[in-house]
């Protein structure tokens, strides 16, 4: 071999790199030198990759490709045109790109939103001005001698109520006593989704082991909760006592295909979803024959929304020639209910997609009522016609877990039935209730039905829009949509006419839950992916697919399997109630407010005894404790709610546009819910996470003054790991006020423990925006040290920094003493901030090799330690509120760029920070030293740092919104937070589509053309291929850059149209499954 030093001319890759114009040098290869792929090798850290085949290299003095290094050399030597190529664009890899601002940055920054900024002002319950008058004609109420507002029943009402008792009430509980019995699927043991009832992590570990290794070969089968719901679907719709086969019906403690709850006895017995509310003791029971208006607190609930269309959908009452509308329900709670209450509402939506808003209102009470009147209408209204057997208004804890014997509902309710200023009493209601209660038909009534059109008529006007009942039955209250006929099959002499509703079917009835659909889907399913991956499938398996999707559209159209049924009901034994659906979708409304009621109510305990801080915004609060799993709250069994509404609620009819017009609102709705109303925690976690950091950060870097970095960094991981943070949300309780839904999401310990992390960081996050750092701290040393009262103290006043000690006043005079002082002034000057300790700006500028001076007494590494901490805060609380309807990841991609090396070393020369590093030597020029992006990074981190420790927070997020967040517009705009490997990855995969426009999943490749050595720095040129056609080239000084380079210059390269023509052409007979 030649051992003369190898001369660098104009062809070696180093000359592209000092040359400026490197379109007119032509690359030279020399003909020793192969092709390696490196597409498999991603990752293979870059030092590996140059180092592992340069030793021969350097004794060699010659590009000769070494063996058995871990790269896949291609068989040939790549041609003269492989490296110079001047089509394909190359492109030289920089470790940064300047991001120079403008004042039109600097000025667009102080427009966004700091931490400071509300949205709105909380909104606070509102108290009702109007007064109105309650007649009592009939005189059922008797004023109290001892206190004259206290009304108490008269002989009347006990007469009016026993009546009610025996027509209704009575005739309710007997005829449904006499419904056949049919039992739900009962299962051996309560299960979760995973069908494991155990919270041992090992045990579930070995299940999932099982079932990874039965999915290979065994055959897809239902699961346990699959079968049991086909189980129920069956059970329900062959029941003898139903009253149409497409009409569900509620049972206790069952949803439509199967139990409303699988978890464990442990689980069960505590949680909001349970209904359980820490806060609730037994309440005294109330005067059956009294209004206790000094005990109960009056309430008005008030739709906003329009529900019905018009007034003959609306439950209207008839008294002495006057009418009086349905308006709403009132409310009568034991306790007083904080004003904001209203923090915690969100809108009910209706399974049409109908939005209700609403709100809650305080009055006072001028109603004539008797507790035992709303008992009673609760027993017909609640239970007898919406058969709602899960509704649950006892008070309900784990020291009180079952109160019905012993204590009062939390709320009793009225309906409200108003004309202008008056409103009806509660006796006239119940009068009315049993002057109605008639059946719809009468046998007279059939016959003159049959021959008489005025009689079918009246019939059709006195019942369509109601609600009928027939206590014998499953469901038994049901809407009349329509009135006609007769029925031809009653066998009985009377022809009865024919009750119609128009009824939505649920999911578990569709074609979709029907075993033979499911199978020939799976079927279907199979043959479609074997031709998607392979492209051509035998001449029998396509008419085998053909005809699997010709019965799948057939299952579809099957009028049985129809979304939207008709069905029809002999009329026969059915009872009018005069009571329309606005009655019915009020009471859905009333359910939900009453939970949200009772959650509020919980809240301020965590506040009082846990958290021993007052929220000024409950909504905060309220969003820390969401669930990401949690759904819409109806307040009891959602299932039950849905079958009501749809059996009972109104029935709204849209042509094709409103449709359309609907889907869109509702679309625009969602989109406005996660803007305004964040649907879960994982936002506030986010925040969160960043603020645990900055506590525990400058916790541990005051307390613990010798111990470097890497120490500090251990200490802190080892305090904000999730086993720690859940703990410390078991200490405040967090898993009993926790939103979270039924399902596999929080199946075992491990996943829930992990939740109750989140949202422990959560809290903290809702409490840093509502209060500050300062009440965050507070809260989490109350937690961490609460056996150990030193430790507590250390964290609430930890000692000063040690170049803060010395001198408290400042030292600002020690400038006329260090020449190197007095030229930091210079500084302060340039970026308008002074600070009181100048000696700690001092330390942001002190390298590692000087760490033993007097000056300064150490380097900066544990002011960069603490100033990653606050930039990452700082940035995070910038994104928080500029970006309400983003997620937790844009947030966290547009982060990670804000805080990059490559930002912060762009922020390092804008301020020139390079000229005030601390000399090792007397007239060092310190700006001929040769600097990395990381080095630069840590200088503003330490800089970072020390405005925390000396200027506080506040100067941090000034210094961060001009210096940070006036880049901001170099991310948010494209995909630049992305490298270019990750960019042109997606990009490929979104353009190399097959003809039923699926990806077709081929992926770039890299190979490396040459190496070269040029002042003992080695550099590599790399090209990028796609679909075997070579798309770019990229020069770097080791192979992940020049990958990354390449990757650039290709992204440049596919923006010619002809060259994506040619690029992205679909090949029929090749096989991308293998690519």
């Amino acid at each position: 071999m030649d051992s003369k030093k190898r001369k660098y001319s104009s062809s070696s890759l180093a000359s592209i790199i000092l040359n400026s114009n490197t379109k007119e040098k032509k690359i030279k290869k020399p003909t020793f030198i192969e092709a390696e792929d490196i597409s498999s090798d991603s990752d293979i850290s870059s030092n590996e990759r140059s180092n592992s085949g340069l030793s021969t290299i350097k004794s060699r003095q010659k590009l000769i490709s070494p063996k058995g290094i871990d790269f896949n050399f291609s068989s040939e030597s790549e041609s003269e045109s492989e490296v110079d190529d001047d089509d394909v664009p190359l492109s030289i890899f920089k470790e940064y790109t300047p991001l120079p601002i403008t004042e039109e940055d600097i000025l667009k920054s102080f427009e966004l939103k700091g931490i400071e900024y509300k949205i709105d002002n909380p909104p606070l319950m509102a108290h009702e001005l109007l007064t109105l008058n309650c007649i009592d004609d009939d005189k059922y109420y008797v004023k109290d001698r001892k206190n004259p507002y206290n009304l108490l029943q008269s002989e009347n009402l006990k007469n009016l109520l026993e009546l009610f008792n025996e027509k209704i009430i009575e005739k309710l509980i007997n005829e449904r006593a006499l419904q056949p019995e049919t039992k739900p699927f009962q299962s051996d043991n309560n299960t979760c989704e995973c069908e494991s009832d155990s919270d041992d992590d090992h045990e579930l570990v070995r299940l999932n082991q099982r079932e990874k290794k039965t999915k290979k070969n065994v055959k897809k089968v239902s699961s346990k909760r699959e079968q049991i719901a086909t189980y129920e679907v069956l059970r329900k719709r062959s029941y003898s006592a139903g009253m149409n086969k497409e009409i569900v019906f509620n049972e206790p403690g069952q949803k439509n295909n199967g139990a409303f709850c699988y978890c464990s006895k442990r689980h069960s017995s505590s949680g909001m979803r349970h209904g359980y509310y820490p806060n609730e003791k037994p309440i005294p029971k109330c005067n059956f024959q009294s209004n206790e208006i000094d005990k109960l607190h009056h309430y008005i609930l008030k739709i906003k929304t329009q529900l019905h269309g018009s007034s003959y959908n609306q439950t209207v009452i008839n008294y002495n020639n006057t009418r009086y509308c349905f308006e709403g329900f009132s409310l009568f709670f034991h306790q007083n209910i904080p004003k904001n209450v209203t923090q915690c509402f969100e809108p009910v939506i209706l399974e049409d997609g109908t939005v209700i808003e609403y709100e809650l209102v305080s009055a006072k009470n001028e109603i004539m009522y008797t507790v035992g009147e709303l008992e009673y209408f609760y027993q017909y209204f609640f239970v007898g016609i919406m058969e709602m057997y899960d509704l649950h208004w006892f008070p309900k804890s784990c020291k009180f877990p079952n109160t019905e014997n012993i204590s009062c509902k939390i709320v009793h309710v009225l309906p409200r039935f108003i004309n202008d200023n008056t409103i009806l009493s509660m006796a006239n209601i119940i009068k009315w209730m049993i002057d109605t209660f008639k059946p719809v038909c009468t046998p007279d009534v059939a016959v003159a039905v049959q021959t008489n059109v005025h009689a079918l008529t009246k019939l059709r006007r006195n019942n369509i829009g109601k609600i009928v009942v027939n206590f014998n039955l499953r469901p038994c209250a049901i809407r009349v949509d329509d009135i006609s006929t007769i029925d031809t099959d009653d066998k009985k002499s009377n022809k009865y006419p024919k009750i119609y509703h128009r009824t939505t079917k649920i999911p578990e009835y569709s074609h979709v839950h029907a075993i033979e659909y499911q199978e020939t889907k799976e079927r279907a399913n199979k043959l479609q992916s074997k031709l998607d991956r392979r492209g051509i499938i035998s001449e029998g398996e396509k008419y085998e697919l053909k005809q699997l999707n010709e019965i799948l559209k057939d299952y579809k159209n099957l009028s049985g399997r129809k979304k939207c049924r008709e069905v029809s009901m002999s009329s026969n034994n059915y009872f009018c109630t005069n009571i329309c659906s606005d009655m019915i979708e009020h009471a859905v409304v009333l359910i939900s407010v009453i939970s949200l009621v009772r959650f509020n109510n919980s809240l301020d305990t965590l506040e009082k005894e846990k958290l021993k801080y007052t929220f000024k915004d409950r909504r905060l609060l309220k969003l820390s404790l969401t669930h990401v799993s949690k759904f819409h709250h109806m307040g009891t069994n959602p299932d039950h709610i849905k079958n009501v509404l749809r059996n009972l609620g109104y029935k709204r009819q849209k042509n094709k546009n409103e449709f359309i017009n609907s889907r869109e609102k509702r679309r625009e709705r969602d989109i406005a819910m996660q803007i305004n109303r964040h649907p879960n925690n994982e936002r506030l976690e986010y925040l969160g996470d960043t603020v645990l950091e900055v506590i525990v950060t400058h916790h541990l870097f005051l307390t613990l003054p010798d111990i470097q970095e890497g120490g500090m960094a251990t200490f802190r991981s080892a305090m904000v790991q999730n086993r720690n943070l859940a703990s410390l949300a078991s200490k405040l309780m967090l898993d009993h006020y926790m939103l979270y839904a039924h399902g596999p999401d929080l199946c075992n310990e491990t996943d829930f423990r992990h939740a109750m992390a989140n949202t422990f960081e959560a809290v903290i996050g809702a409490m840093h925006l509502d209060g500050g750092t300062r009440e965050c701290k507070n809260i989490i040393g109350s937690c961490i040290f609460d056996d150990c009262e030193i430790s507590l103290k250390l964290w609430n006043s930890p000692p000063m920094y040690n170049l803060q000690a010395k001198y408290k006043d400042g030292d600002r005079h020690l400038c006329e003493k260090y020449p190197y002082l007095n030229s930091l002034q210079r500084f302060e000057k340039e970026i308008n901030i002074f600070f009181k300790n100048i000696r700690i700006l001092a330390q942001v500028f002190c390298r590692t090799s000087l760490c033993k001076n007097a000056l300064t007494e150490g380097d900066n590494e544990r002011l960069e330690f603490l100033g990653d901490a606050v930039l990452q805060l700082v940035i995070t609380e910038y994104l928080y509120q500029n970006f309400p309807d983003r997620d937790e990841g844009y947030m966290s991609q547009l982060r990670t760029c804000l805080v990059s090396n490559k930002t912060q070393a762009c922020v390092c020369d804008d301020l020139g920070l390079q000229r005030y590093i601390m000399p090792s030597k007397p007239n060092e020029d310190v700006c001929s030293i040769q600097m990395k992006m990381k080095d630069k990074a840590d200088l503003v981190e330490a800089l970072i740092g020390a405005l925390f420790i000396d200027r506080g927070i506040d100067i941090c997020r000034l210094f961060i919104r001009e210096m940070f967040m006036s880049r901001l517009h170099y991310f948010k705009d494209d995909m630049t937070w992305k490298d270019p490997k990750s960019y042109l990855q997606q990009y490929c995969l979104s353009k190399h589509l097959k003809p039923d426009g699926s990806s077709t999943g081929l992926l770039p490749k890299y190979k490396v053309l040459k190496k070269d050595i040029y002042n003992k720095t080695h550099y590599h040129l790399v090209a990028v291929y796609f679909n075997d056609i070579r798309v770019g080239r990229g020069l770097g000084s080791n192979i992940v850059d020049a990958a990354q380079a390449a990757s650039s210059a290709a992204l440049e390269y596919l923006e010619r149209k002809d060259v994506q023509a040619k690029v992205f052409k679909f090949d029929p007979n090749r096989d991308y499954s293998q690519a």
